[in-house]
């Protein structure tokens, strides 16, 4: 599996998106093949996000925005 657009967006979105988050690199990104229809999940409990292969460009960086919005919020979607 191709790593490398997957690796260098996840690395803009830490820089330009999230400066002050996990600046001891705990969370760790990572391309999937499959996540059963969702296109992208942020695990806690594993400080995991993860993104579907086949996504590029714009599109890629906006999956990994949210989901690192999801891990710096702790927040779901909808209302609580």
């Amino acid at each position: 599996m191709e790593n490398r657009g997957f690796d260098s967006s996840s690395e803009q979105v830490r820089k330009l998106f999230f400066p002050r988050w996990d600046r001891a690199r705990r969370w760790r990104f990572l391309q999937v093949e499959d996540l059963n229809g969702a296109m992208g999940r942020c695990i806690r409990t594993t400080k995991t996000i993860m993104g579907i292969s086949g996504i590029s460009g714009n599109r890629l960086m906006s999956l990994l925005i949210h989901e690192t919005a999801h891990a710096v919020t702790e927040d779901g979607h909808g209302k609580r």
